[in-house]
């Protein structure tokens, strides 16, 4: 059951955006099965939360501020102090964070940046760029920037979804739970997640 332009738009989308995903995000919903009510909202409900509305497919690691960094990535510092010397290195501060990760190499690999967030799910580390690959027959462990082009970007989403039994969590109507499957124990953005979900349930039903 595609979903039109307009129930993009009045899910929460603005229809620039929602005019350039659109279709990709429907062949993303019809491979992976995403093809129920409750499974739609909650799909287009995390990938809106996720890309700044589909706008943004690059995870953002300009930094401007030490207390920044730290908030954000407080388990992989010791204090502010210590996150000082990535302010405005956004290259610098992947290395540090994602090194050792999800099928990284250590800091001096590069891998931290070279496979930094991208994609509507904003896909993070060799691992996952790997699976993706295995899954799809795409080679994007060796060409990381092909996830930011939006047909791209919504495919790797949907593999991403399904790999992590999020149809199954939507089924049962577990936001929150499909919330710790995206983005971790950290829950960022737990509360804008449910509006959007409750916003996209009211468009699909």
């Amino acid at each position: 059951m595609p979903i039109t332009l307009a129930q993009l738009i009045e899910s929460g989308v603005k229809p620039t955006p929602a005019r350039n995903i659109v279709d990709h995000l429907n062949a993303a919903m019809d491979r992976y099965y995403i093809n129920t009510e409750l499974r739609i909202a909650a799909f287009i409900a995390q990938g809106n939360h996720e890309s700044m509305g589909f706008t943004s497919f690059e995870e953002n690691l300009y930094y401007t501020s030490p207390e920044r960094i730290y908030a954000v990535f407080h388990s992989q510092f010791k204090n502010v102090q210590d996150a000082a010397q990535y302010v405005r290195n956004p290259r610098k501060l992947a290395n540090r964070v994602y090194d050792l990760r999800n099928g990284n190499g250590d800091e001096a690999s590069d891998d931290g940046w070279r496979y930094r967030g991208r994609g509507i799910v904003q896909l993070t580390g060799r691992g996952n760029y790997r699976k993706c690959d295995q899954n799809m027959g795409t080679n994007y462990e060796q060409n990381p920037d092909l996830v930011m082009r939006p047909p791209d970007a919504a495919m790797t989403y949907g593999d991403y979804w399904y790999r992590n039994r999020c149809n199954e969590l939507a089924d049962l109507g577990q936001i929150d739970a499909i919330t710790k499957a995206i983005n971790g124990p950290a829950m960022h953005g737990v509360l804008e997640r449910r509006q959007l979900y409750a916003k996209a349930l009211e468009t699909f039903a």
